[in-house]
């Protein structure tokens, strides 16, 4: 039996298993964002997840604020709940910055196409951990995902790092160094949202558990 089966009521057992769908629509538009790194302009997809996502959020927000879980747990959720949904609010933000500008040279570009693909393989792997936390049966377990998704989240900070360094060192105009600046950030910030969802995740189970 899943671990939020087994000390979760009723309505709060209800809330964190659909907040599984929130993490669902950011590995399905992480997805669509790998055709975006490969050239396709269509965001469409992405952008539909992302109200997806809000629209999600909006109503467990609205059951969590109307008696569905404890007291004590409101404040945590909401939090978690949002943190969950800005993974997907952030891989929109990436995909509008990757179509918003392509100039550069033909090194540059491929130089940025590279280290998104690293971002995007990166998240995947996240995400997945991330989903798999909502089913766990052990905290220990909760744990272990929750120290494979920091290690990704390391990952990227090291390719953000590098591109960073790259924008300041090589000769760019503006746009391209604020591109350049702007992809790296963004990338970072879909991990480091999916680095503390599964933190406040872990925090909510560990609450009641212990």
């Amino acid at each position: 039996m899943k671990l939020i089966e087994r000390i979760f009521n009723g309505g709060e057992q209800g809330i964190i298993k659909r907040s599984k769908v929130i993490a669902e629509h950011a590995k399905k538009a992480n997805a669509l964002m790998l055709q975006v790194i490969s050239g396709n302009r269509d965001i469409s997809g992405i952008r539909r997840l992302e109200r997806l996502s809000d629209s999600e959020l909006f109503n467990l927000t609205n059951s969590v604020t109307s008696g569905a879980i404890a007291p004590n747990l409101i404040d945590d959720v909401i939090r978690f709940l949002n943190t969950e949904d800005d993974i997907v609010d952030n891989i929109f933000n990436l995909s509008r910055a990757v179509i918003r500008y392509d100039g550069g040279s033909p090194a540059m570009r491929k130089y940025l196409s590279s280290n998104l693909g690293k971002f995007n393989l990166f998240t995947d792997r996240a995400l997945e951990l991330l989903i798999e936390m909502h089913s766990a049966e052990r905290i220990s377990e909760m744990r272990k995902f929750r120290t494979e998704i920091e290690k990704y989240e390391r990952k990227v900070d090291d390719v953000k790092d590098a591109m960073l360094n790259y924008a300041y060192a090589a000769k760019l105009n503006y746009k391209q160094f604020a591109h350049t600046t702007d992809i790296a950030y963004l990338g970072d910030n879909i991990l480091d949202s999916c680095e503390d969802s599964a933190d406040r995740l872990l925090g909510i189970m560990l609450s009641i558990a212990t």
